[in-house]
């Protein structure tokens, strides 16, 4: 109820001022909240013709247009976010995951930060995995240690995921197993516990999964005393 309420009151607000851009950001946001997403898209499109530097904006439309499954549309959003922001992490992050959903390579939308960055023209695993890469040229690791960790974790959990769809899928678990070693490092156990504990699960899963027992099995010990510690 209160996010109909919410939705009323910018309503009322657009009423007196139809080009309140604010008030369209916020009745896109809104909206998104009660997972309109159709809608959400239209507010965010008019605040954006207002403010066409606003990278939110074009990094929250293209979360609304994933929803709605239009993955090359939600692609183009999150490069306007990038070319406006490029260090801003979380569109790399949602940018991957939409083109790894792309399974028509027909109709690919091409972007000034496509044409820049050719890689990023790719789609499925591969281009997910270009995504994430040319993200980690941008994020300052000291400055952004969030960012850069949740990058090497979802660069693992690509590699992972292809890992088992592929007969002799070694290479892939490899990757995967460099990757999540490199997000623990970031995401540590003292500033990012819940984080640090699913990346040890993933790891332990890589670890079983390549045969190496004795890993994965110290790793178990030391992921369930983490478990109590937040737990307790």
């Amino acid at each position: 109820a209160k996010w109909e309420e919410a939705l009323r009151c910018w309503d009322k607000v657009l009423e007196v001022n139809p080009d309140s851009q604010q008030a369209w950001y916020n009745r896109g946001g809104t909206l998104m909240m009660m997972q309109d997403f159709t809608e959400a898209v239209a507010s965010y499109s008019k605040s954006l013709e207002k403010h066409p530097d606003d990278f939110e904006g074009w990094f929250h439309r293209g979360i609304c247009l994933n929803n709605l499954e239009r993955y090359e549309d939600a692609i183009a959003s999150y490069d306007q976010a990038l070319e406006i922001k490029p260090d801003y992490w979380h569109p790399w992050i949602h940018r991957g995951l939409a083109v790894n959903a792309v399974t028509d390579q027909e109709n690919i939308s091409t972007s000034t930060l496509a044409e820049k960055t050719p890689s990023l023209k790719q789609r499925g695993y591969e281009g997910a995995v270009a995504t994430y890469r040319e993200a980690l040229t941008h994020i300052d690791p000291q400055a952004q240690p969030e960012g850069w960790g949740r990058l090497h974790w979802v660069i693992a959990v690509a590699h992972a995921q292809t890992a088992l769809k592929q007969p002799e899928p070694s290479l892939q678990w490899q990757e995967a197993v460099s990757h999540y070693n490199e997000a623990l490092k970031s995401l540590t156990e003292d500033k990012f516990p819940q984080a640090h504990l699913e990346i040890l699960k993933n790891l332990i899963y890589a670890y079983q999964s390549m045969g190496e027992t004795e890993t994965a099995a110290h790793l178990q010990q030391k992921g369930a005393e983490l478990a109590q510690k937040l737990h307790s």
